[in-house]
């Protein structure tokens, strides 16, 4: 929890490279996630090391999107390639707080966000911001509450990440949408933009 965090040597915080927190109990909640990402008091830079962040199953909240999503605005987390949030209860706040944060994230490759109750306002808040992501390339998202309003968003997305708007970049490798309400005509829109995206390197 929040006290466990805390022990950590400020030091030793910076210097991880890569975290695995899952399944940590009801005490590893947003305000513990806050204390994980706050920049040590004693640094003139408050950025971190890490590469890989893992944190699912922990009941995180719409507080510990927000903690993220701060951490990822402030640049804190510039090497981080690697996001796994599997059922933390961030909720279409959450959710979003984590997208505004997704444009400083030059490195991000892989996000999970599954099992959040993220709802089509949260994953269409992530949608608009994927053309700034062109490093991101696995993005899971099963088990959300999705419906058509999100899947016509994110392939509203990735057309964008095709031609290039905000940076332009690579196609996606892997779009889990798994265990979501999507009709026929929103599964056919994903995947003609899918098709559309340009091959991995142009």
């Amino acid at each position: 929890g929040e006290e466990d965090v805390h022990a950590l040597q400020p030091t030793a915080r910076r210097a991880i490279r890569e975290l695995r927190l899952a399944r940590n109990g009801p005490s590893f909640n947003g305000a513990a996630c806050a204390t994980l990402l706050a920049p040590p008091r004693s640094a003139t830079d408050g950025t971190l090391a890490l590469t890989s962040l893992a944190l699912s199953f922990n009941p995180l909240g719409p507080n510990g999107g927000i903690a993220l999503g701060a951490a990822l605005s402030a640049a804190r987390l510039p090497h981080l390639e690697y996001l796994q949030l599997q059922g933390c209860a961030l909720g279409a706040a959450g959710v979003a707080a984590i997208a505004r944060g997704l444009p400083s994230s030059l490195a991000l490759a892989h996000l999970d966000l599954s099992d959040n109750a993220a709802s089509d306002e949260g994953v269409s808040a992530l949608a608009a911001e994927l053309p700034a992501v062109p490093s991101l390339l696995e993005l899971l998202l099963g088990q959300n509450q999705l419906g058509n309003a999100a899947a016509h968003a994110l392939a509203t997305a990735l057309v964008k990440r095709s031609s290039g708007g905000r940076r332009g970049g690579s196609r996606l490798r892997l779009l889990s949408l798994a265990h979501n309400h999507l009709r026929n005509a929103a599964a056919v829109a994903l995947a003609d933009a899918l098709s559309a995206e340009p091959p991995d390197g142009n």
